[in-house]
């Protein structure tokens, strides 16, 4: 059995799809951190009885950052998850923090990596030509949206579409594609350490 532990920001519906996703076995969401009060994803974990931690940063200085961060890696120790997953977490992680657990923070990015790295991706392949667009699960590194890519799956533009059409069907992909590439991920990693699910 493995499990995740998700950073959110927002509203979490993609934090609500994985769990939906592990509910029925045999992974498991270890838990759920959070940088914003009152954020929308928040009454999502307690209504899916998912445990949560509120750990806001309580400045933009690097100190505020590394206290912040300091805290996240403690109860991230403690919940000890098989991955990290970032769902709509709107910070960049320092290198310390990525160092402290390497190849197990993933992220999800919402155009066809390489392409539209960055904030606002959506809105601007919306603005290409590109008759496909989609979106990319990565591994985290020390760049934006850099990381070695794990799945990109792609999404076929539709004649006159306007931005929100647009934007509610690749939250529909991310919803099914996310949920996907976890359970593998951990199932993998099963595999590899030799652990053992339920009889």
């Amino acid at each position: 059995m493995g499990s995740v532990a998700v950073l959110a920001s927002g509203s979490g519906s993609n934090f609500q799809a994985i769990c939906e996703s592990l509910a029925a076995g045999p992974h498991v969401v270890a838990g759920l951190l959070c940088d914003q009060p009152g954020a929308p994803v928040l009454k999502r974990a307690e209504a899916l009885d998912v445990p949560w931690a509120l750990v806001p940063y309580e400045a933009s200085s690097d100190g505020a950052k590394q206290t912040a961060e300091g805290r996240m890696e403690s109860i991230l120790r403690a919940w000890q998850p098989d991955i990290i997953a970032l769902a709509g977490f709107m910070r960049v992680l320092s290198t310390a923090f990525l160092n402290a657990f390497p190849r197990m923070i993933v992220n999800l990015h919402p155009a066809l990596l390489p392409n539209h790295r960055g904030l606002n991706a959506i809105q601007r392949s919306y603005e290409t030509d590109d008759e496909v667009v989609g979106i990319t699960v990565h591994f985290v590194d020390d760049g934006i949206d850099t990381g070695e890519i794990i799945r990109r799956e792609p999404l076929a533009r539709r004649e006159g579409e306007t931005l929100a059409e647009l934007e509610m069907r690749m939250h529909e992909l991310e919803h099914r594609t996310y949920p996907e590439v976890i359970q593998s991920l951990l199932a993998e990693l099963d595999a590899l350490c030799g652990k053992d699910g339920p009889p």
